[in-house]
């Protein structure tokens, strides 16, 4: 809610929220399921909170960098970070409103191409986005605890990609509690890719993609 072109929401959304609004928009879509779920980053907690409640929508599951579920207790670092950015992401939207954010993205590098990275560059610089990263970071406890409901998605097909070039201390490890979701998993390590590139970069983009496709495949066979 309040990304893109969706209409924003009056108070923060945990997992099961974005569970249902999910699922509400599939059953709008006129697109049957089953489905393949793509994740990326809280991603992962968002469609395992979304498997535990309605598992006959998931055909298979790719998860790109996903948020362990247990990073509190997992990752040495997480909590205190966590601490800090739940106080300075309080100041992201007023800070917006000023176009301090405007200012930033224009110096930093992008991966996507013209006229795509301007655009991506222009989205994350409005007021009403850092309002939504900082309302999903202000409930990320309850939804990481409510991912930890699923346990198994049987032997529906399952692709982790980790992208280990900046990770924080045991993410990379933590990632591996993913596989035991299903009896048909796997892990990849997209050795040269960071947790933005998966979905930024050509080459990081080429990798998801085809982890996708692999999956698609392992259901239709």
């Amino acid at each position: 809610a309040g990304r893109g072109g969706s209409d924003p929401v009056p108070a923060p959304q945990d997992g099961l929220a974005v569970a249902d609004d999910l699922h509400t928009l599939l059953a709008n879509s006129g697109n049957a399921g089953p489905y393949v779920f793509v994740g990326h980053s809280t991603g992962g907690p968002y469609l395992r909170v979304f498997a535990a409640k309605y598992p006959n929508e998931v055909a298979g599951m790719v998860l790109l960098d996903p948020q362990p579920a247990d990073a509190f207790s997992a990752l040495p670092d997480f909590p205190a970070s966590y601490d800090s950015i739940h106080v300075v992401a309080s100041l992201f939207t007023p800070l917006a409103r000023l176009g301090l954010f405007r200012l930033v993205y224009a110096l930093l590098p992008a991966d996507l191409p013209s006229p795509y990275g301007e655009a991506e560059r222009a989205e994350k610089s409005l007021p009403r986005i850092q309002q939504g990263q900082r309302d999903e970071f202000a409930v990320l406890r309850s939804t990481l605890s409510q991912a930890m409901a699923l346990t198994s998605v049987g032997d529906k097909p399952l692709v982790v990609v980790s992208a280990p070039v900046d990770a924080q201390r045991g993410w990379m490890d933590a990632q591996k509690g993913y596989l035991s979701l299903s009896s048909n998993s796997t892990q990849r390590i997209a050795a040269d890719q960071d947790h933005g590139s998966l979905i930024e970069s050509e080459r990081g983009a080429a990798i998801s993609t085809q982890a996708i496709r692999d999956v698609l495949a392992s259901i239709r066979t």
